[in-house]
């Protein structure tokens, strides 16, 4: 969405989100503001979530819930042609427009006394912004992977007549879910053994480069924004 001097059409689906955040406490939204800003950035939505959990009342699912729509707020915030305050304004001005049925004044009013707090929320130097700029960084390529596997196997070789299995032959199978402008695409490409061990070297040599460099990036005090929570030994 850019800012044209109309206001913003609020998809329906994304309403009760807006109705979560006049109906939350200030105090709470205060806690979630005060967890993110000590968070660190990370591609992670549901780590997000959790963090915020642990360190509020407010149940995973609520936090979740929240967390993403502040997510996609500030996907829609990243391309708009404006200040936070316009952003935010315009937003404002949109719900205000809605029927009375579905966006009522009372959730309006609620809704202009968070402003400060919503605007801190989405501040783009917090966690939160950060994650989000990332995030579109990631995903700005052709094709971006969505899920990978090696499916093993044998297959018989039988002699001319099909009577005899005269030996195996093993192969491998590699499944890659992507997408590609928008729609989802699976490849299934046959490898032999030398294929395996030799993406096998390059994944190490990937990860071998991805350790210096956090290990230089950290020393010189840069933010290295995480892809996913990483695992507990």
């Amino acid at each position: 969405m850019t800012k044209s001097g109309t206001p913003f059409t609020i998809p329906p689906p994304e309403i009760e989100h807006f109705k979560q955040i006049a109906s939350t406490d200030i105090e709470q939204l205060e806690r979630i503001a005060s967890c993110l800003k000590n968070s660190e950035p990370r591609i992670d939505i549901k780590s997000f979530a959790r963090e915020v959990a642990s360190e509020t009342d407010i149940p995973f699912e609520q936090s979740n819930k929240l967390i993403s729509f502040l997510w996609r707020l500030l996907i829609v915030k990243g391309r708009y042609d404006g200040s936070l305050s316009e952003f935010i304004d315009d937003l404002s001005e949109a719900l205000r427009e809605l029927d009375e049925s579905i966006w009522s004044d009372k959730e309006h009013k609620e809704w202009e006394k968070r402003r400060t707090i919503i605007s801190e929320l989405l501040a783009t130097p917090g966690a939160l912004g950060l994650s989000t700029k990332a995030a579109e960084l990631l995903l700005e390529h052709p094709f971006v992977l969505c899920e990978s596997r090696i499916i093993s196997d044998l297959r018989p070789i039988f002699d001319d007549d099909a009577d005899v299995i005269l030996g195996f032959v093993n192969f491998h199978t590699l499944m890659l879910r992507c997408v590609e402008g928008g729609k989802e695409k699976i490849l299934h490409i046959a490898m032999d053994n030398n294929d395996v061990s030799q993406l096998k070297e390059h994944a190490e040599r990937a990860e071998k480069k991805v350790r210096m460099l956090d290990a230089e990036l950290k020393a010189k005090d840069v933010n290295i924004i995480e892809l996913e929570e990483k695992k507990k030994e």
